[in-house]
């Protein structure tokens, strides 16, 4: 798994397919990338994802012609894009003192802190709307960023608006994806018996499970729960003995939990 200037291995997907067609790479675990290009995936992701915001929320209309929209179309150029209102305001030199812009960025904010997008995709669904954030690690450094500072792949961030529930699996997806590409799974956790970080993801993907059966007018059986896991991408694979383990180590009693889903 590596960055790199652009060197997608003979016959590995290309990384911009998953620019591009998120939903299927991501669906589909024998596409997802080996690698990331610098230019074409990761500052292009960057890129787009924080000029469609700036459309999406009205943020240009705010902004006189000129020095305000030059400042925003500085800011879509950074990579890591600042995506915390932290982080903006460790850039706010970028803006050349032009408040509008400043502020139209900080209404873009995704999140509070210091967290800043290595790459930056929105799926679509329905209706609703995934954003999804491979984040930057830095050192904690009160000084502000500069361009070519050293950065390493941190976790991965996400905004999810609606109820679709095929957003949920590609969550859960991209969630497996980017794990396995930072190479967490190396030092990880036993196979099935630690597939989840803690009792609320598992919940948070047994609720999913559950809706989505039912939504296909199923009845949410233990088995037909486990047939969801093994066939869905960003699940584990696991079988009815596995799944009431699950059951029983984060304390889910079944039938309460079918009523409360």
């Amino acid at each position: 798994m590596l960055l790199a200037d652009c060197a997608c291995p003979a016959g590995a997907t290309p990384c911009t397919d998953l620019l591009y067609q998120a939903s299927r790479v991501l669906r589909d675990r024998q596409l997802w990338p080996v690698n990331l290009c610098d230019d074409a995936f990761l500052r292009e992701s960057t890129r787009i994802w924080f000029s469609r915001t700036a459309l999406l929320t009205g943020s240009l209309g705010y902004l006189d012609e000129g020095s305000g929209t030059w400042a925003l179309e500085r800011m879509a150029d950074t990579w890591p894009l600042p995506i915390g209102r932290e982080a903006i305001n460790l850039n706010a030199a970028m803006f050349g003192g032009d408040t509008a812009a400043y502020m139209a960025s900080v209404r873009m904010a995704s999140f509070e802190g210091r967290e800043e997008a290595m790459w930056a995709i929105r799926v679509t669904a329905s209706g609703s709307t995934l954003d999804l954030f491979g984040l930057a690690d830095r050192s904690a450094d009160a000084a502000p960023p500069q361009e070519g500072d050293p950065v390493s792949m941190g976790g991965l961030r996400y905004i999810l608006r609606g109820s679709d529930t095929s957003l949920v699996e590609i969550l859960r997806a991209a969630e497996r994806w980017w794990s396995d590409f930072r190479g967490l799974r190396v030092q990880g956790r036993p196979p099935n018996s630690g597939a989840w970080a803690d009792a609320d993801e598992f919940k948070d993907a047994l609720r999913t499970a559950i809706t989505a059966l039912r939504e296909q007018g199923r009845v949410a059986t233990q088995q037909e729960v486990t047939t969801y896991f093994c066939t869905r991408p960003g699940f584990p694979g696991c079988n009815d003995r596995q799944l009431r383990r699950w059951l029983a180590r984060y304390g889910v009693i079944w039938q309460d939990f079918l009523t409360s889903a």
